[in-house]
């Protein structure tokens, strides 16, 4: 939505340089948040990084509000790699706080709740940006981080775990551990390949549509409602197929036979584009 402050006529000669500098970035921040990740304590990094974003918002759109118009592109990358951030770490925070039969148990729950989440954002979103305008929706997302950070603080800690001393090496060394671990697994290279490639797929969809949504759309308001409804019919459609289908998948062929139906779903979705 943030996109509609570029113009329908400005967005194909933008978009391209966008998604490139999305990649960069978020393979800055999945870099950064994996060192993190082992070297920080988990509770207070979380915290930080909801908190920090937030307040990263806030400032990009007090800019925006000065006249500052350069800073759309960073508003745009700062909310979609906050959104990648933010899925990472409600993973992370699940595998941590659960053991297994507790996952089983609970995962299927907090899956459905946020899939009501992003139902109730998506669908709220027009009506909001009609009122407070399309630009102040970060201030919103903002607000939910912040809340976010407040819940994941006051979440029970786990119990401690004793701990093996172990020898930590500098940043750049457990980076390239990190790529020889992947290079040396057959397995793991070729899921970086089909990441790439599933990267390029969604750019091909996703730039045509949202060049014909802008111009479909000119006002920003009318815009931010139609892609918001657009995303609550994809997640309630999204959420009836794992409520009657997938659990059905599952149990007569098994998970792994349903894991590779996935590339035959993106390949009939790709044709009927």
């Amino acid at each position: 939505m943030v996109l509609a402050r570029f113009g329908p006529e400005s967005l194909p000669s933008t978009l391209p340089f966008l998604f490139i500098a999305l990649g960069v970035t978020s393979f800055v921040v999945s870099l950064g948040y994996s060192v993190a990740l082992g070297r920080l304590p988990r509770v207070p990094l979380f915290v930080g990084i909801l908190a920090g974003t937030a307040a990263l918002l806030v400032v990009e759109r007090i800019g925006l509000a000065i006249g500052a118009g350069d800073l759309v592109p960073v508003l745009w990358l700062t909310v979609l790699a906050s959104s990648g951030i933010g899925l990472t770490i409600a993973w992370t925070v699940g595998g941590a706080a659960f053991d297994a039969r507790q996952a089983k148990r609970l995962f299927p729950l907090l899956t459905s709740a946020a899939i009501a989440g992003s139902f109730a954002g998506n669908l709220l979103a027009g009506p909001v940006a009609a009122v407070i305008s399309v630009e102040s929706l970060v201030v919103v997302q903002a607000v939910l981080l912040v809340l976010a950070a407040v819940l994941l603080a006051r979440l029970p800690r786990p119990r401690p775990r004793p701990s093996v001393v172990a020898i930590r090496g500098s940043v750049v060394d457990d980076l390239r551990t990190g790529f020889d671990t992947v290079g040396r697994s057959p397995l793991m290279r070729l899921v970086a390949l089909v990441y790439v490639l599933l990267a390029v797929l969604m750019f091909s969809v996703e730039f045509p549509f949202l060049i014909a949504a802008s111009r479909e759309f000119p006002d920003k308001v009318e815009l931010a409602t139609a892609l918001g409804l657009l995303s609550t019919a994809v997640t309630a459609t999204s959420f009836v197929l794992s409520l009657v289908v997938a659990n059905r998948l599952y149990a007569r062929l098994g998970v792994t036979a349903g894991a590779l139906a996935l590339p035959v779903v993106y390949l009939g979705g790709f044709v009927v584009w």
